[in-house]
């Protein structure tokens, strides 16, 4: 059961198939909760900077959105889903769009939003650079595009190079995805798979000029939620990588 190392009261977690809606949904007042107060893309990522970062201390997980908010906790493709279905409250489609790195790096999952025909995105990071983009982009290119000079490893060195297409995923997964059971890696997988295109062509890489040790050390080096170490070390054999 993925949910187990992070059962701390919360309730029952039993495996099922992903993707499978369970019997539970969000409760009336988290509901009411949700209408009234995360009314706007911006309030939204105030609310997700408000979650701690899901460290995956014991095991790789990607959580359905429900599962995040019982858990208190998401990484960025977990954080991505749960602003989906909070925007989609707000009567905005649950668009994900994946960022792909070079090897050197990971990818990044945003969630899209569109406002008067300009795009935006919310994100979750533990880094103090990628997270919300205003509604101010013609294209979600341009908007991929804008993160190409603070998307970066922790040796600051300039890693993004793929977009791809936005993904609907209440049209990928029907209308009950934010409510499946447990791990959700098929949807993951899905943004793995759709086409991809461009951003840094491979000529172009050589013009990518690292960062600076400032940079680096304020943009990638410093984490907002920290890593208890001795716990990690202890479940993970101190063979992980923190």
């Amino acid at each position: 059961m993925s949910s187990d190392p992070f059962k701390i009261g919360f309730a029952d977690f039993s495996p099922v198939h992903p993707l499978v809606p369970g019997s539970r949904t969000f409760t009336d007042m988290e509901l009411a909760f949700f209408k009234k107060h995360l009314t706007t893309p911006a309030k939204i990522q105030t609310f997700l900077d408000a979650l701690p970062m899901n460290q995956e201390i014991i095991d790789d997980v990607c959580l359905s959105p429900i599962d995040t908010l019982r858990q208190n906790h998401a990484h960025c493709i977990e954080g991505a889903m749960l602003a989906a279905y909070l925007l989609s409250l707000q009567g905005f489609r649950p668009m994900l769009m994946d960022l792909r790195s070079s090897v050197d790096d990971d990818d990044h999952n945003i969630t899209l939003f569109q406002e008067d025909g300009r795009w935006g995105a919310l994100s979750v990071t533990n880094h103090c650079v990628l997270r919300y983009m205003p509604p101010i982009f013609e294209t979600t290119r341009q908007l991929a595009m804008a993160h190409v000079n603070e998307y970066m490893n922790s040796a600051g060195v300039h890693t993004l190079r793929c977009h791809s297409e936005p993904v609907h995923l209440a049209a990928a997964f029907g209308d009950d995805w934010h409510t499946a059971r447990g791990d959700v890696y098929p949807l993951a997988d899905l943004m793995d798979e759709v086409p991809h295109s461009d951003l840094v062509e491979e000529k172009h890489i050589v013009n990518l000029r690292d960062a600076d040790p400032f940079v680096q050390a304020s943009a990638v080096q410093l984490r907002e939620w920290l890593v208890f170490f001795a716990f990690a070390l202890h479940h993970c054999g101190g063979r992980r990588e923190l």
